[in-house]
Parts: structure tokens; C-alpha cells; sequence
């Protein structure tokens, strides 16, 4: 049976999650990307996403097991 979670601060979360969502204010996009990574196989964030495809690279590189989608 799943589980929906809604949390407000990722570093609230308790345990591991199938699936985040990053459905902020453009700005937080990354800060709360780079948190869920650590705790979600599959990160979902919102468009415009990250400002640079040298952001997207970066995080990428270093969350390389969590799969990553623009919505």
C-alpha cells in the first residue's frame, strides 16, 4: 500500500521515498532538489527547473543513483 506524504521541509522527512516533488518558488528549486536527492530515488522538479545546465550537471554528478524529471 503507498504511502502520500506532504512535507513542507525536506530535511523533516523521516526514512527513504520512491518519488519528491520540487513545486516551490523558482529559487528554492535547487536547495530542495539537492535535499530530497538524498532521501528520493526519483525527483520530479517543476518548470523552469534549475537556472543552468551547469546546475543540472553538478547535481547529477553528485546525486548519481536518484533519477531526475522536469515537470
Amino acid at each position: 500500500a503507498s504511502k502520500t506524504k506532504c512535507i513542507k521541509n525536506p530535511n523533516d522527512a523521516k526514512g527513504k521515498f520512491e518519488v519528491g516533488v520540487v513545486c516551490t518558488p523558482n529559487h528554492s528549486h535547487e536547495l530542495i532538489a539537492q535535499q530530497l536527492a538524498k532521501k528520493c530515488k526519483v525527483v520530479l522538479v517543476e518548470k523552469p527547473g534549475l537556472p543552468s545546465a551547469d546546475m543540472w550537471s553538478a547535481l547529477c554528478e553528485e546525486n548519481p543513483k536518484t533519477f531526475w524529471a522536469v515537470m
